[in-house]
């Protein structure tokens, strides 16, 4: 028997928020070469049409905003997608430059304009390609209730991809990269095989909240999860994964929702998998499942535990 998602309120906005370009101001602007976020972080090394609060209307009529980041001029560019609930203009906030330098990294090495754990645009803007940091279902400003990964976030991820594909500076061609979270909504949005998806580059995922995450082997292991879900931050209601966890049955809405492995993708993956890494980040046996799927081409890279490359292979996403 199929069960209806379970949903309670959304959390409000924390110190995960106060991000230079957080505060909701739709319009578009440059920013020079030589710019610089705040002081401690990189300049962009090349000039970037911002493109903020972008509205984007889903297939059930709801709106999410995004922004984009992208070369000045008219020659039409790719596009690099960082699906994530972790807020789009995060990258300067308080949490995210604290957490990376209890990584050993120091806020220089980044322009600020990414979201945590996905792409720099001045790096990737630079390169030619374009970086769309979207703020996901009911995160923020956006429309309708957060949905934990599952069917609904591929799907709104799908309708985004579509989106992008035919915007006037855009090539038709859209990629997708990001580190956990955004490794796992790669799976997601590649099992709704968009049309103008080209590639994936999940790095660190998994495909089963279920089996990965807040219900190993059986046993519930929630404690991670109740850290990450307050990045559910909203006007509405947010899913709560963790009291659908007793109807996760193989039948239930909750169990095929929330698992990415009953459907195919058929896009080129580079997916990397350190095999080092704790139990959140990566598993080893779904990663070379989820491998499986694809249809088109995946290249799998196994970094093992002093950093080689375990395994590596060429694949063209421009």
């Amino acid at each position: 028997m199929k069960t209806e998602p379970i949903f309670v309120p959304a959390f409000e906005k924390s110190e995960k928020s106060d991000g230079v370009f957080v505060p909701f101001e739709p319009g578009t602007r440059v920013l020079p070469a030589g710019w610089q976020a705040k002081s401690q972080f990189k300049a962009i090394p090349v000039d970037i049409v911002f493109e903020k609060d972008v509205a984007v209307t889903m297939r059930d009529g709801k709106t999410i905003y995004v922004d984009v980041l992208r070369p000045v001029g008219a020659e039409k560019v790719p596009v690099i997608v960082a699906w994530s609930p972790y807020g789009k203009a995060a990258g300067t906030g308080t949490f995210t430059p604290a957490l990376f330098a209890s990584l050993g990294m120091k806020p220089g090495q980044l322009s600020g304009l990414e979201k945590f754990e996905g792409p720099d645009p001045a790096y990737w803007v630079a390169q030619g390609y374009a970086v769309c940091n979207p703020d996901s279902r009911g995160i923020d400003q956006s429309e309708g209730d957060i949905a934990v990964l599952g069917h609904q976030e591929g799907e709104d991820c799908h309708d985004l991809i579509e989106w992008l594909a035919v915007q006037d500076w855009c090539n038709g061609k859209v990629g997708m990269t990001g580190t956990s979270y955004l490794a796992a909504a790669q799976w997601y949005t590649a099992a709704e095989q968009p049309p103008h998806l080209a590639a994936i580059n999940p790095v660190e995922g998994f495909n089963d909240i279920y089996r990965h995450l807040v219900q190993r082997g059986g046993m519930p292991d929630h404690a991670f999860f109740r850290v990450l879900e307050t990045n559910y931050a909203g006007k509405n209601r947010r899913e709560d994964a963790i009291a659908e966890t007793p109807l996760a049955s193989s039948t239930s809405r909750a169990r095929v929702s929330i698992s990415a492995s009953e459907r195919r993708c058929s896009c080129s993956g580079w997916v990397m998998a350190a095999l080092h890494c704790d139990k959140l980040s990566t598993h080893c046996a779904q990663s070379s499942h989820s491998v499986k799927l694809c249809t088109h081409r995946a290249i799998v890279i196994a970094l093992i535990g002093d950093g080689r490359l375990a395994k590596a292979e060429a694949c063209s996403f421009r």
